[in-house]
């Protein structure tokens, strides 16, 4: 049996009903052709007291990781036009990590292809979202589905950072509020060591610690330039977007927690 049997669905990208194939994310070629994972729900991290110390167990998983989400047709066409420049892109950013240790870098990636990264970038969103993600937003599947296109709406923002510390982060769609943001942002987000992207919608604010790479689609499809940008490299240990505490802050921020529920567990007797 196939590792990674079909499954009959909606193929987020084209938005037909077609037998989707598995679509690593980001692709095989970027360090995610042997990920041992481990897969756990969502809500056993929310209705955990401690995920750093006593962190839910899930299920171990090998093959790298990813979603049947896309038909072999969609998937081929990643795999032409977009996965070799992203290839080049992550491997760029290993280089990168694999230096001393930096909380913050200028760094420049050399021959680098800007549109097709962004292209590939937005792609591993619309396959880790559900096929509403393609009616609420058609905009985001036709620039990856035309490759000269380069017009994004303003209402779309994608954001990035280096990491390789703690775990990765696959959240779909959601409102996370943030005081220090101006309130809710409406994102999702993909944390896979070299690098965590963030795509924003409705939200045209900056984020101090994330780069802004955007202005990645004012490229022209072919071009190859280098690319110089500031990045900070930023912490990766709970499930939820725009989190980016140190393992010992969410130790500090869990016990304080706890201690604040038994204290009003005490009260209520």
């Amino acid at each position: 049996m196939a590792r990674h049997p079909k499954q009959k669905g909606i193929c987020r990208l084209c938005g037909k009903e077609e037998e989707l194939t598995f679509e690593h994310i980001p692709p095989r070629s970027s360090f995610n052709k042997h990920t041992k994972f481990v897969s756990i729900d969502f809500m056993e991290y929310v209705q955990s007291d401690d995920i750093i110390n006593n962190p839910p167990r899930g299920k171990i998983k090998q093959g790298g990781i990813g979603y049947n989400t896309l038909c072999s047709k969609c998937n081929s066409f990643l795999g032409s036009n977009y996965v070799n420049a992203y290839k080049i892109w992550s491997q760029a950013g290993a280089q990168i990590l694999s230096k001393d240790d930096f909380g913050f870098v200028i760094f420049t990636m050399i021959e680098q292809e800007p549109l097709k990264v962004l292209k590939e970038i937005i792609s591993m969103f619309i396959a880790i979202n559900g096929d509403w993600y393609l009616k609420a937003y058609p905009e985001l599947a036709d620039f990856v589905n035309n490759p000269e296109l380069k017009k994004l709406p303003d209402k779309f923002r994608v954001f990035m950072y280096l990491t390789n510390e703690g775990g990765t982060r696959y959240m779909h769609h959601s409102v996370y509020y943030k005081p220090e943001l101006g309130g809710a942002v409406n994102c999702t987000e993909i944390a896979y060591p070299p690098f965590g992207y963030v795509l924003t919608i409705d939200f045209l604010k900056n984020i101090n610690v994330l780069t802004n790479i955007t202005h990645f689609k004012e490229f022209d499809l072919e071009e190859k330039t280098n690319i110089k940008l500031p990045m900070f490299k930023l912490p990766v240990y709970s499930p939820f977007p725009l989190d980016y505490r140190s393992k010992v802050k969410m130790t500090y921020d869990t016990q304080n927690s706890l201690k604040l529920k038994k204290e009003l567990e005490n009260q209520r007797k």
